[in-house]
């Protein structure tokens, strides 16, 4: 049993029959054994492969390119799998799904995130990363503000370095 709030690093391997909390986020990669319970809020990043008879709670949104081997029951409000690679065993749930949440869209943040777990999307998973917004306009507008959280927080860092370097020097007395 994990936590809720766990990040898991890009290829992990995870084993089967776990139960995930409340908002984790797996990375690139990962692997999640069978018969697993992934708990409400969770992301998925990209080629997340997971077992047979998953059971994603409510509000569950994943990048398009997941890796789902069947016999698997979705939450309302989950988001953004792409339903040409599903196993025939997965449609008709996750249609079910798609139509007791009827107009629902991810949380702009969760799909930003969605996308930060992805490092760099190979060319046919980036067209679809458009898709999942309202056009490919979206995508693009995601990759930017991504993009700009990213600068924003290296610019950050580097303030609190020189912060820090310029302490150091006071401290040891060559200010």
């Amino acid at each position: 049993m994990f936590g809720r709030g766990v990040k898991f690093a890009p290829r992990v391997s995870l084993g089967k029959g776990n139960v995930y909390g409340f908002n984790t986020e797996f990375g690139k990669r990962d692997q999640v054994g069978a018969h697993s319970e992934i708990a409400k809020g969770s992301l998925a990043g990209r080629d997340v492969t997971w077992g047979k008879e998953q059971q994603f709670g409510p509000g569950v949104t994943f990048h398009p390119d997941q890796r789902l081997q069947g016999f698997d029951q979705f939450g309302h409000r989950d988001y953004g799998i792409d339903p040409a690679v599903l196993p025939e065993s997965d449609k008709i749930a996750w249609e079910t799904m798609r139509n007791n949440s009827n107009g629902y869209e991810a949380d702009r943040e969760d799909l930003q995130k969605v996308q930060a777990l992805v490092a760099r999307p190979s060319s046919k998973s980036a067209s679809r990363l458009g898709a999942m917004g309202s056009g490919k306009d979206s995508g693009n507008r995601m990759e930017t503000a991504v993009r700009q959280e990213v600068e924003r927080a290296n610019k950050e860092a580097h303030d609190v370095q020189s912060s820090l370097d310029r302490l150091k020097k006071m401290i040891k007395g060559n200010h």
